[in-house]
């Protein structure tokens, strides 16, 4: 996995994430990159999901490049377990279906 550096040395996992970062701090929104990681229940297998960006507010910040499969059941999942955690998607081609 290709990990990028800013000038804070956060790393982060894809440049779609970085520019995120970097659009928040030009807003002067503060943030938190993967603080904290949610365990939920996959069909007979406990399993993890860490968020990329937490706000102050609460609000999760999920940036994602390509929405597979395999991404749409964990949210679902993780939605259905955690209704209460608000989570927004930031695709890097809004045009592209899902």
């Amino acid at each position: 996995m290709n990990l990028q550096k800013t000038k804070k040395k956060i790393l982060f996992r894809s440049g779609l994430e970085e520019r995120i970062a970097k659009q928040l701090e030009s807003l002067g929104v503060s943030y938190g990159y993967e603080t904290f990681t949610i365990r939920y229940l996959r069909p007979a297998k406990n399993s993890r999901y860490t968020p990329d960006f937490t706000l102050p507010n609460g609000i999760v910040i999920e940036a994602k490049g390509r929405f597979l499969t395999k991404d749409r059941q964990k949210h679902l999942q993780v939605k259905a377990q955690y209704p209460a955690i608000d989570v927004r998607f930031v695709f890097s081609n809004p045009n592209q279906r899902i």
